[in-house]
């Protein structure tokens, strides 16, 4: 019998230990794809000013105050001179469970930025687009404006 217990309790943390680094990254919806990244094919177009690109995804994300599965939402977008950011929610809002303006902002940061070579320590911006896998959900930061 102590034997059985035992097992059962490695068992049972083992799988919370595994189950564990899972709850860090819950949002797959982008995984999968590679975004177009705009200064691969003109780097003198692929970056702009960090705090800029920022603003202009924030003005985005206002127009984004909720999101709720399975509802359709219009196209919102925010400008600075020669470029906008375009956020077009799918019916999974992209993958994320918990709405926020912050968690609009981590879609382009995440999916756009980083994706196509920035870092959050990096003064610019990295341009390009995604779509998710999982929705649809299509993030841009791009020429226009």
């Amino acid at each position: 019998m102590q034997f059985f217990t035992a097992t059962v309790s490695l068992l049972a943390t083992a799988g919370v230990a595994l189950a564990s680094p899972l709850e860090v990254r819950t949002n797959t919806c982008f995984d999968g794809r590679a975004p177009i990244c705009l200064g691969a094919t003109n780097p003198s177009i692929g970056t702009v000013n960090k705090a800029q690109a920022i603003t202009t995804i924030q003005q985005a994300c206002a127009k984004q105050p909720t999101c709720v599965p399975g509802t359709t939402y219009n196209p919102v977008t925010g400008k600075m001179p020669g470029y906008t950011a375009t956020l077009i929610m799918g019916n999974q809002c992209g993958g994320v469970t918990s709405w926020s303006q912050e968690a609009c902002l981590a879609l382009f940061l995440d999916n756009v930025d980083a994706k196509c070579g920035g870092s959050s320590s990096d003064t610019l911006f990295h341009t390009g687009y995604l779509r998710s896998v999982c929705d649809n959900t299509f993030v841009s930061f791009n020429l226009g404006g």
